[in-house]
This record gives C-alpha cells, structure tokens and sequence, in this order.
C-alpha cells in the first residue's frame, strides 16, 4: 500500500466501511495538476527572466555606445559592442594603445556590466 501527499491514510483502506479508491483518485489528479501549474509556473518564470535579460542587454548596449560617443577619444573609433549575460564584448579597431585601454575603462563603469572582454585591434 502506498500513501499520498495529502492524505495520511493509506489508499485502498476501508473507511467508514466504503473503499478509499475514489478519494485517492481524486487525490492524484490534484497532484499531477499541481505538478503541471508548478511546471507552468517555472516556464513562465524563465520566460521571464530570459526577457529581463534581453532588456539588460539591450540597455547596456545602448549605455556604452553612448559612453563611447560622450569619451573624445573613442568618438570616431570603430568599435562594435555585443552583450551576453551581462558581460561585454568590444570588437574593432583603433589608432592608439590608449583608446584600446580606454574604451575596457569607460565600458567597465557602465551600470550593470559584469566583465568586458576586449578583443578591439590597435591599427596605426
């Protein structure tokens, strides 16, 4: 005999002279809907947080283009900037050693930027 979540009878027990086998049909169809709103509910929940990520992506994108156009150094530089997770990756090229070391700096104060992995090229 086994036992269900939400009775502390075992099933197929006689009660009150009448057979439990209902009851604990019953019982069962409520725990596989709870386990299908729990599953549900956790999709909906990752759903979600994917799209709050995307956001954030998007957001922190837009924020270190913005830096790099506000920093005279980096305003004419060719510097692409992809977002993943949270972390920043700067591709491209620029003239100085500075403006490479620069653009790591001004992207690193962007709220919200996790890591910065720079990958930009120095071409004289």
């Amino acid at each position: 005999m086994s036992t269900s979540l939400w009775s502390d009878r075992p099933r197929g027990v006689q009660h009150d002279g009448v057979a439990d086998m209902q009851c604990c049909k019953d019982i069962d169809a409520n725990e596989e809907q709870y386990r299908q709103m729990s599953v549900t509910a956790q999709t909906a929940s990752l759903r979600a947080q994917r799209a709050a990520m995307k956001n954030d992506a998007r957001r922190i994108r837009r924020d270190v283009r913005a830096a790099f156009v506000i920093e005279p150094l980096l305003r004419s530089s060719d510097i692409v900037v992809t977002v993943a997770e949270y972390r920043v990756t700067l591709a491209g090229y620029v003239a100085t050693d500075l403006q490479r070391c620069l653009a790591t700096s001004v992207a690193e104060r962007v709220p919200g930027v996790a890591a910065v992995d720079n990958r930009i090229w120095v071409v004289p």
